[in-house]
């Protein structure tokens, strides 16, 4: 076992009167929460694209390597059976076309169809208390970074997603890839009808991605 690295439950407790936009076919991962904390401290680039390849960027997490790649020993984020019954509600945003981009815009804008219009965006909310997730790291330092999370998952600019409290335990089994036979991440796997994703974070970027099973899929 490495120093200071041991299998750890990471527990989010969440205004659940507030709701919180989270999409457990879209799953957050643990690793991109902590790619996304530790990034304005390590990267040297301010901007990047998303076809460029990014900087890579330390976890305090043990790594492993699935099929030739290489990846972070952490969870998805999961919905605790006891909240996976709590109320959705459904609340609407209204997109507004840019106009900071007016001046590309060609002859008469219709902002009742097309790429410029106006429309009212459904989002589901769920009054979720908390959400959980499993890794193989630092307690003390997964501790020290996550209490800097302010919100998770989608509309956090409308005050959804708040976190009140984050615990991290130790626990007896590593969970963090596996767990009763299922995936509890994105793992990479043989070429097919599987997701195409890039397997670390950040996520959202295309370089490096590679056909990848489902949350939950049996293993």
């Amino acid at each position: 076992m490495s120093h200071g690295m041991t299998p750890l439950q990471v527990t989010f407790h969440l205004d659940r009167g507030a709701g919180t936009c989270y999409d457990p076919y879209n799953p957050i991962h643990l690793d991109g929460l902590l790619h996304w904390l530790l990034l304005p401290l390590q990267r040297t680039e301010r901007v990047l694209q998303r076809d460029a390849p990014p900087e890579e960027i330390r976890l305090p997490l043990l790594d492993v390597t699935v099929r030739g790649v290489q990846i972070w020993r952490a969870s998805a984020l999961f919905i605790p059976e006891d909240d996976a019954e709590k109320p959705t509600d459904v609340r609407f945003f209204r997109k507004k076309f840019d106009t900071a981009h007016i001046s590309a815009a060609r002859g008469n804008v219709n902002l009742a169809s097309g790429t410029v219009r106006d429309y009212n965006l459904a989002i589901p909310v769920r009054h979720l208390s908390r959400l959980v997730a499993y890794t193989y790291g630092n307690r003390h330092r997964l501790e020290q970074l996550l209490k800097r999370l302010p919100s998770i998952g989608g509309k956090r600019h409308r005050g959804l997603g708040r976190v009140e409290s984050v615990s991290v335990i130790e626990i007896d089994e590593e969970r963090s890839l596996t767990w009763r036979g299922v995936a509890m991440r994105w793992l990479p796997g043989p070429n097919g009808l599987l997701r195409l994703v890039r397997p670390r974070p950040p996520y959202w970027n295309i370089t490096g991605r590679v056909r990848c099973c489902e949350v939950g899929d049996p293993v």
